[in-house]
Formats: C-alpha cells, sequence, structure tokens
C-alpha cells in the first residue's frame, strides 16, 4: 500500500490551511483524513493541486468538524460546572457578599461581589493559556465568544442593580457568573492540554 512521508503529511497541512481550515486541532483531523484518502487511492502527484481540486468537499467536513469541536469544547465547558472548582467560586463569592452586608452594608456588597466576579471573567477572557506559542484551537473561539456573553451579563447586571437595588439577587447572579468564568477558565486549560498532547506531544 503507498504510503505518505512525514514531509507529504506537513503539505497536506499547510495545503489545508491555504483551503481555510484554520484552526490546528480540526486541520489535523483532516489531514489525517486527507492522507488516508490519497495513500488509499494511491495518489503520488501534486499535494496542493490535490487539495484544491477536493477544495468544496474539505471545506464542507471543515464546517462538519467545527460543529463537532464546538459541541466538544462546549461539554468541557459544562463538566467544569459540576467540579469543586466552580462551586468554591461560587459560595466564596456568595459568602464574601453576606459578610459585607453583615459587616458594611448592602451596596457595597452588591457590587463588590459583581466586581469579583467581572475579575474572574476578565481572567478568563485574557485566556492566558492560549498567548505563546500556542497554536490556534477551535476552543479558542468558541470560548471567546462564552466569555463576551458573560461580560454582557455583568453589565446588564449592574444595570439591573442601580434600578431595582436587589441586594441579594445580585450576589447570587453575580457568583453564578464568576463562577461560570471559573468554569470557561478551568475548561481552557483543559483542552489546551488536550490538545498538546494529541496533536504535539
Amino acid at each position: 500500500m503507498y504510503k505518505l512521508t512525514t514531509d507529504q503529511i506537513q503539505e497536506i497541512n499547510a495545503a489545508l490551511k491555504n483551503v481555510g481550515v484554520y484552526y490546528a486541532d480540526i486541520r489535523m483531523e483532516l489531514t489525517d483524513h486527507v492522507a488516508s484518502t490519497i495513500e488509499s487511492e494511491g495518489f503520488s502527484g501534486d499535494i496542493e493541486t490535490y487539495v484544491q481540486s477536493h477544495k468544496e468537499e474539505i471545506q464542507q467536513l471543515n464546517e462538519n468538524a467545527e460543529a463537532m469541536a464546538m459541541h466538544r469544547n462546549l461539554k468541557a465547558a459544562f463538566i467544569e460546572t459540576t467540579k469543586p472548582g466552580f462551586w468554591l467560586v461560587y459560595l466564596s463569592l456568595v459568602a464574601l457578599g453576606e459578610i459585607m452586608i453583615r459587616f458594611s452594608d448592602a451596596d457595597s456588597a452588591a457590587i463588590s461581589t459583581l466586581a469579583c466576579a467581572m475579575v474572574v471573567v476578565l481572567v478568563a477572557a485574557y485566556n492566558p493559556v492560549f498567548r505563546g506559542n500556542t497554536p490556534e484551537f477551535s476552543g479558542k473561539k468558541h470560548y471567546k465568544i462564552i466569555d463576551r456573553m458573560l461580560v454582557v451579563a455583568c453589565i446588564v447586571l449592574l444595570n439591573l442593580y442601580t434600578r431595582t437595588e436587589q441586594h441579594q439577587l445580585t450576589i447570587i447572579l453575580s457568583a453564578t457568573i464568576g463562577a461560570a468564568g471559573y468554569a470557561l477558565y478551568a475548561a481552557t486549560k483543559t483542552q489546551v492540554a488536550k490538545y498538546k498532547s494529541h496533536y504535539y506531544a
């Protein structure tokens, strides 16, 4: 059976990027798929020409792979909400609000809890594990969308509080947003570790 060389597989990876397969994890999956197809067909011509001639098919595969990656990334974020870290952040923020109500005032308690939640969300938005030489993975796109939604939620909650002054509700919702931000950050670290071990071991 015809076998591709390492250089040819790298050519497939580069060619896929040229036809719009942007994210590294998806590109690696499609590289395996295209390599297997080329080997089974016994194709021995120019790799770039082969990929370009199958551009529409590859782009459809890319769309399907992105949909599956989104499901995988969102599932990872949801799983983090069932772990102790999520509840530790949630209960800590609620406790902070309750302590401040007792020893300070309700306004300071609500605003401080919301501010702490915003800090957690902004740390998740920064995604330090995505910095440096880490390749672009699909999770970065999906988690950025969620984090922006959490930022908007903080702004909406602040606006709601200034109108209603519902201290307890603001504390509880702030704690929920902050815990969600932590879950997002934890999921980011988990997914990037998996990506690196799987694709760049």
